[in-house]
């Protein structure tokens, strides 16, 4: 290749000595043609030939002028498709300089679809990772915008950072206040979805533009699972140790029980007294390990076993099983399915267990009220199986909503205060999460997503 270009160059050159050497001599004998007072005719067949030559130089440097510009041009445009035909009938020192315009065009393309290949594979692997990403250029204008956060924030789109204001205030503060390399947490609340929102910003300087990164990780789910493991492990050990204490309390109730009936000296008042005293501690102690032990279900509920099944044949099922009490209380029934099967991959026993619960706590809740309603409601959407379920019932104050699933929490005058923290422990072990909306004296709305 180098001793092609050196030929090249050698031929152009010669070439061009040769056209200036002509024009030289021709200059030479022109003027002392002029100065020999010859004819006319003479010096203008001599000046033909002058501007002949003068004219071949021109041609040979304007038409390698004319191909370096266009192929220069073609590079400053980023126009690598132009090809430079090559035939036998062009000169060896043009083919050679148009093999090598190919040559580098071929390469810049190569770079440039190696280039476009790594753009797609970074685009798809950011559409594919769970974390949402976007990115703001200098003026505020959205550049790249995942599907992770499109599903995160219930927008398609978002044409700039102002847009976010519009989505929900408190997270565009935060974001204009968040500085690079920072990690903020932010509890937010878009479209009825209650977020645990973890993000970061990073700045990126690309082409002498900076550049707005933010990263956003839901961490609700794991903070979840951490609470729940967290309450797991303490009931485990306050249950343990309760039950190895008052075990032994029943069991020496018992034999003191035995050991007073057969005593002898102890008049009947007093003999009957103990054996009160001592029934009273035994039934308490009775009392409290069966209580303890309702406690441990929290600790014992077994790993989902996922399979295919219908969730609306299963809500069919859960209200016929709840017919008799709903048409006790004079509830009103609104059923919202959609006319084909809901599947769904989940534990079918564990899953039904959660929703008997959510459904016995409606209908609790709408007791000696007028007009009762239940609303259950069932649909899909794109990635999620939706179930609501919903009573016109007294509703739950503001401040108690975060403590509802907490265990030993209850609202009621009866109940253990463990049938919502079971829910929420089968639920976020089948993947899915639950939320609750409540309206003080009108009504409460369970949402589930799976």
């Amino acid at each position: 290749m180098l001793q092609g270009k050196t030929y090249t160059l050698g031929r152009f050159k010669m070439k061009v000595i040769v056209y200036i050497a002509m024009i030289t001599g021709i200059l030479l004998l022109e003027t002392y043609l002029i100065i020999t007072g010859q004819s006319y005719f003479t010096i203008s067949v001599i000046a033909v030939f002058l501007c002949y030559f003068i004219y071949r130089l021109f041609s040979l440097v304007n038409k390698t002028n004319r191909d370096l510009t266009n192929f220069l041009m073609s590079i400053r445009y980023n126009d690598f498709e132009t090809t430079y035909s090559q035939n036998s009938n062009q000169s060896e020192d043009k083919a050679s300089l148009y093999n090598a315009f190919n040559l580098i065009t071929g390469k810049f393309r190569d770079i440039r679809s190696e280039k476009e290949a790594q753009h797609q594979f970074l685009l798809a692997l950011v559409e594919q990772v769970e974390t949402g990403i976007i990115c703001f250029d200098q003026e505020g204008k959205t550049i790249l915008m995942n599907h992770a956060l499109q599903k995160l924030l219930h927008k398609s789109y978002l044409p700039s950072i102002e847009s976010l204001k519009r989505v929900n205030e408190d997270l565009y503060q935060s974001i204009m206040e968040c500085h690079p390399g920072e990690r903020k947490l932010l509890d937010v609340k878009i479209e009825n979805d209650i977020l645990q929102l973890a993000y970061e910003a990073t700045l990126i300087i690309m082409n002498e533009e900076t550049l707005r990164l933010f990263s956003f990780h839901n961490i609700r789910s794991e903070l979840d699972y951490r609470e729940m493991e967290s309450w797991q492990k303490l009931i485990r050990i306050l249950t343990h140790e309760i039950m190895n204490s008052v075990s032994p309390v029943v069991s020496l109730a018992s034999t003191t029980d035995h050991i007073i009936t057969n005593a002898k000296g102890l008049d009947e008042q007093t003999r009957t007294d103990i054996h009160q005293a001592i029934s009273a501690i035994q039934k308490r102690s009775e009392f409290l390990l069966d209580f303890t032990s309702k406690y441990r279900q929290l600790t014992r509920v077994p790993p989902p076993e996922f399979a295919m099944f219908d969730v609306k044949e299963l809500f069919e099922r859960l209200i016929i099983l709840h017919k008799a009490e709903i048409d006790d209380q004079s509830i009103t029934l609104i059923k919202q399915f959609p006319e084909h099967k809901v599947m769904l991959n989940g534990d079918a026993g564990l899953l039904e267990q959660a929703f008997i619960n959510l459904i016995k706590n409606a209908i609790e809740a709408l007791e000696g009220h007028q007009g009762p309603i239940l609303e259950i409601r069932l649909y899909k959407d794109v990635e999620n199986v939706i179930i609501q379920i919903a009573d016109t019932g007294d509703g739950i104050e503001e401040s108690m909503l975060d403590q509802i699933f907490i265990p030993f929490f209850t609202t009621k005058n009866r109940g253990s205060g463990i049938g919502l923290s079971l829910c929420r422990q089968i639920i976020v072990a089948s993947r899915g999460s639950i939320d609750v909306q409540s309206v003080r004296g009108k009504g409460t709305i369970f949402t589930i997503k799976l």
